[in-house]
C-alpha cells in the first residue's frame, strides 16, 4: 500500500498525529488474536494509537495492521442445503459413468531421480483434467503417499497459472510423493501465448463475475469435479501407499482443496493459504464475504442466486472433512476476510486441525518485509505440517 493511502486510512480510524503514521503498526500479541473483553492495544513506534477491548467476535483491520476478537465463535453465513451433500454425490457418479481414460506421456525432467508425465483425463463435459505429475524412479508399490497442488486465480497469459512438470511436481517427488499439478481450468499448460490471450478474453473472461443462474452453469462446479477425477486416477497409481493424500492450494487453490476435502474422504491432510470461496454467505452476517464476492450488499443477486451459493462454499465442504487440517489467513486480507476463514475452519470436521494469523497480512504482501517475517514466522508451520503427513 503506498504510504500516502495508508496515511488516509489511519487519519480516519486512529487518534494519533501524522507523524506516527510513518511507523510500523504493532499490536501486543504478535498473533493478532484476542478473547472478548481482553484489550486490544495498537502502538506506533513508542506511542499508543488504539486501545478498545470488544464483547463480541470482531475481525478488523486498521491501516495495515489487523486483530481477530473470539475467533472460535466466528460460523459460516450460509446453512447447509438439505440436498447439499446428495447433489453432489449426483454430479460425481455422473463424471465417474465416463470409463477413465487417462493420456499418460512421459515428458523431461530436470530432476534424473523423477520421472515426470504430462496428463490429461477427459471429463463428461466441459475441458478435460491437465496437468503434470511427478513420480521418484524405481518407488515400489504401495508405499508412496500423494501430493496433490491446486493453482489460485489469475490471468491465464501468466506462467504461474498454468500446471508445470517443475516447481512442486519436482519439490514433492524429492520428498518422496507422488506428486501431481493441475491448472483450474483444464486448458493447455505448454501452448503458444497467442492461445492464452484468446482464452482470457473468450472462455475464462472474467469466470467469476458471471451471474449465478443455477449449480449446474455455475463456473466452479467443473473446476472442483476435475479435482476429484484427478484424485480418481492418482488413486489407480500403483505406487500409491493406499492411505495417505494431501491437498495443497492458496486462494482459488484453497477453494478447490477445501471442495476435494469434503467431497472426496481419501484425503487425509489439507493445507489451505488465505483460501477463497470460504462463507460465500459472509455478508448475511453483516461481515465481507469471501471472493469471488457474488453476494455483497450493493450487488443484487436473487433469492435462486442465493440459493445456489451454499453448495460452493469451503465453509460448508469442511463439514465433511476428518483429516488434518492446517490454515494460514492474512488479518487485513480484504479478498478472503479472516472471519469467513476461521468460520470454515470451525465448522470443519477434522480430527486435528490449526490455524495460524498474521496481522499484517492482506491477501498478499504489502511490503518485502512483511513477506521476509511471513516466512520466518508462519511458513516453517507450513513446512512442519507438511513433512510430518509425508514421513
Amino acid at each position: 500500500m503506498t504510504s500516502w493511502k495508508r496515511i488516509l486510512i489511519l487519519a480516519a480510524l486512529l487518534p494519533v498525529s501524522l507523524p506516527l503514521l510513518s511507523q510500523k503498526l504493532r499490536l501486543e500479541k504478535p498473533d493478532g488474536v484476542y478473547g472478548i473483553g481482553e484489550t486490544v492495544r495498537v502502538w506506533a513506534g513508542d506511542s499508543l494509537c488504539f486501545e478498545e477491548s470488544f464483547d463480541r467476535p470482531v475481525a478488523k483491520s486498521l491501516g495495515d495492521i489487523g486483530f481477530i476478537v473470539a475467533p472460535e465463535s466466528f460460523t459460516p453465513g450460509f446453512t447447509e442445503p438439505d440436498d447439499f451433500r446428495s447433489w453432489w454425490d449426483g454430479q460425481i457418479a455422473a463424471m465417474r459413468a465416463l470409463p477413465m481414460e487417462a493420456k499418460v506421456t512421459q515428458v523431461p525432467s530436470k530432476d534424473s531421480s523423477i520421472d515426470v508425465f504430462s496428463l490429461e483425463i477427459p471429463m463428461y463435459e466441459g475441458n478435460p483434467v491437465r496437468g503434470y505429475i511427478g513420480i521418484p524412479k524405481d518407488a515400489k508399490p504401495g508405499s508412496l503417499p500423494i501430493y496433490f497442488f491446486a493453482h489460485a486465480a489469475g490471468d491465464v497469459r501468466k506462467e504461474w497459472t498454468h500446471a508445470s512438470p517443475e516447481r512442486e511436481v519436482l519439490t514433492f517427488a524429492r520428498k518422496g510423493a507422488i506428486s501431481i499439478d493441475i491448472n483450474a481450468h483444464g486448458m493447455l499448460n505448454d501452448a503458444a501465448p497467442e492461445y492464452y490471450a484468446k482464452l482470457d478474453t473468450t472462455e475464462v473472461l472474467m469466470y467469476q463475475d458471471r451471474p449465478v443462474r443455477d449449480r449446474e452453469s455455475y463456473y466452479f462446479r467443473l473446476m472442483f469435479l476435475r479435482m476429484v477425477r484427478a484424485l480418481d486416477y492418482m488413486c489407480t497409481r500403483p505406487e500409491w501407499d493406499g492411505k495417505r493424500v494431501i491437498v495443497q492450494g492458496e486462494s482459488q487453490g484453497g477453494a478447490q482443496s477445501f471442495a476435494l476435502a469434503g467431497l472426496d474422504p481419501r484425503v487425509g491432510a489439507v493445507v489451505a493459504i488465505v483460501p477463497a470461496m470460504t462463507d460465500l454467505g459472509g455478508s448475511l452476517q453483516d461481515r465481507a464475504s469471501a471472493w469471488p464476492y457474488n453476494l455483497r450488499p450493493m450487488v443484487p443477486l436473487s433469492s435462486h442466486g442465493r440459493s445456489v451459493l451454499p453448495y460452493f462454499d469451503g465453509a460448508l465442504f469442511l463439514k465433511y472433512f476428518t483429516g488434518k487440517l492446517y490454515v494460514e489467513a492474512g488479518l487485513v486480507d480484504k479478498v478472503c476476510p479472516p472471519a469467513g476463514v476461521v468460520a470454515g475452519f470451525n465448522n470443519s470436521g477434522a480430527s486435528q486441525k490449526e490455524i495460524h494469523f498474521y496481522p499484517w497480512r492482506g491477501h498478499s504482501y504489502w511490503t518485502c518485509d512483511q513477506k521476509e517475517d511471513w516466512e520466518k514466522t508462519i511458513l516453517p508451520h507450513r513446512e512442519r505440517f507438511i513433512e510430518e503427513y509425508l514421513k
